[in-house]
């Protein structure tokens, strides 16, 4: 994968509505977030569901997606992901980390 300053810059176009940064950032992940959520889920549906909500959350939300300290942002992004795999109480029970920004 590319390094996270790239991801990064991809997500600050993102914020100006770059639709060209948001499919090269769906062409690099996809498929990765979709294996994860498939084997989290155990269903194609979900992990599609999964791997499309995240996707419409960045465009809806992306400074939520700006990585603050030492996290990469293919970490952040993967656990977003898998997150969206687990039953609502389960995911109820996650706190919400400092470098998450809900508008």
């Amino acid at each position: 994968m590319k390094p996270s300053s790239t991801d990064l810059r991809l997500v600050e176009r993102i914020i100006e509505k770059d639709r060209t940064a948001l499919e090269t950032l769906y062409n690099r992940y996809e498929r990765l977030l979709y294996r994860a959520a498939f084997m989290t889920s155990g269903s194609e549906q979900k992990a599609e569901a999964a791997v499309a909500d995240l996707f419409m959350e960045i465009w809806t939300f992306p400074h939520a997606f700006l990585v603050q300290g030492d996290m990469r942002f293919s970490s952040m992004f993967l656990n977003k992901c898998l997150d969206k795999c687990k039953p609502a109480a389960q995911v109820a029970a996650i706190p919400v980390t400092a470098h998450c920004h809900f508008n």
